[in-house]
């Protein structure tokens, strides 16, 4: 490892990750995810040992990487669960935000998508990935109250269809089983 050399040059997984992206081979995002799982397992096996520190930063590109290939691969559950171990690391890291307001969306969560895109403009203000994401989930918050409101309509209505009937049986003395 070379001081010019970046996390992301030198990790499998980053190689495999660039590969799914430009392939569009879904097979390799797996690939990449195995390798970010294995090196997570590297940092708590680093951590166990006496005279080893782990280093935070790595485990934190880690969880935000295998984040990415979940989010990929539309597992939202792992992304949510890698995202949120990213933020609790560095509460900062848009990318992260990103991938778990992206990931809320797809498990239709729209309310928590929203706080989690606010969250990642908070510390992004400028975003344009997390402000379309922000204006998706609020969307979807919309379309949700549409069709809630829509339901309670239908509701109310055949609910006071109902109650004419038994109403007019009532009045006609007309007993109901």
């Amino acid at each position: 490892f070379h001081a010019s050399d970046s996390l992301f040059d030198i990790h499998p997984g980053n190689k495999l990750y660039k590969r799914a992206i430009s392939t569009k081979n879904k097979l390799f995002y797996r690939e990449a995810a195995k390798e970010y799982s294995d090196g997570l397992a590297l940092c708590v096996a680093a951590r166990s040992e006496a005279d080893d520190e782990e280093d935070p930063q790595t485990r934190l590109t880690l969880h935000a990487n295998r984040a990415a290939c979940s989010l990929a691969l539309k597992n939202y559950g792992e992304c949510v669960k890698d995202c949120k171990a990213a933020l609790a690391i560095d509460q900062h890291n848009a990318k992260a935000a990103y991938r778990l307001a992206r990931a809320l969306l797809g498990l239709k969560k729209h309310k928590q998508a929203r706080d989690a895109a606010q969250w990642g403009l908070a510390g992004a203000p400028d975003d344009k990935a997390l402000t379309k994401t922000l204006a998706d989930a609020q969307r979807g918050l919309n379309q949700a109250d549409a069709v809630a409101a829509k339901v309670a309509a239908k509701n109310a209505s055949e609910a006071a269809t109902h109650r004419a009937v038994f109403d007019a049986c009532d009045m006609l003395s007309v007993r109901l089983g």
